[in-house]
């Protein structure tokens, strides 16, 4: 089988990936109509498989060339993903791009054909002073956006401020090292597990 369109369908979670191949030897032993395992290039779809996600690998179309597989691929993204805005993509598609890419004509990604000097530069850069700033200025904000009310939305600065308090971070680690026993088989663990632990086993 050659230029071939697939998808990589997750029944249990309810996410497919539309992709292309140049043959079924692209994946190496993953062949379609059987189970996808292993590695695949795109982020969202590898997290799936290394949470151990149930994949179905299922080829849709044969076409005599590349070109007609990726305008079908391209077709068929356009129509589920109506603009080219990240927000319009159907949740369940794990597609990060609208067009067609990827590398079904067998080439490699241009990320893996960096030499190792490029690599080691990357990683320079990434903790020159600037750098580092900007993403420490996003974790900040990202842990402020956390200390928001849950309800009304807004920000809770008498909480936020009450739980950096010495006092308060002890008795958080007070109340998270606390264990009791469980009245039935006296195994030690903190109260929240030992409520699951009592309705699973003793209930």
């Amino acid at each position: 089988m050659k230029n071939f369109l697939y998808k990589l369908i997750f029944p249990y979670c309810n996410k497919l990936y539309v992709g292309k191949a140049a043959n079924d030897d692209r994946y190496g032993k993953n062949k379609p109509g059987d189970q996808f395992i292993g590695t695949h290039h795109n982020v969202e779809v590898q997290k799936l498989l290394q949470q151990g996600e149930f994949c179905f690998y299922h080829a849709i179309k044969e076409f005599d060339t590349d070109d007609e597989v990726k305008q079908a691929e391209q077709n068929y993204l356009h129509k589920v993903w109506a603009t080219d805005e990240w927000k319009a993509r159907p949740k369940w598609l794990l597609n990060r791009n609208r067009n067609s890419v990827g590398f079904a004509s067998g080439k490699m990604n241009p990320v893996h054909q960096l030499t190792l000097e490029e690599l080691q530069n990357n990683v320079k850069r990434m903790n020159t002073p600037s750098v580092r700033a900007v993403r420490d200025e996003n974790y900040r904000i990202t842990v402020s956006n956390l200390e928001t009310h849950w309800n009304k939305g807004r920000s809770r600065p008498d909480i936020a401020a009450a739980n950096q308090t010495p006092e308060k971070k002890q008795q958080l680690r007070k109340f998270m090292l606390k264990t009791k026993p469980c009245p039935h088989c006296g195994i030690e663990m903190n109260p929240g597990n030992l409520t699951q632990h009592i309705k699973r086993k003793h209930l």
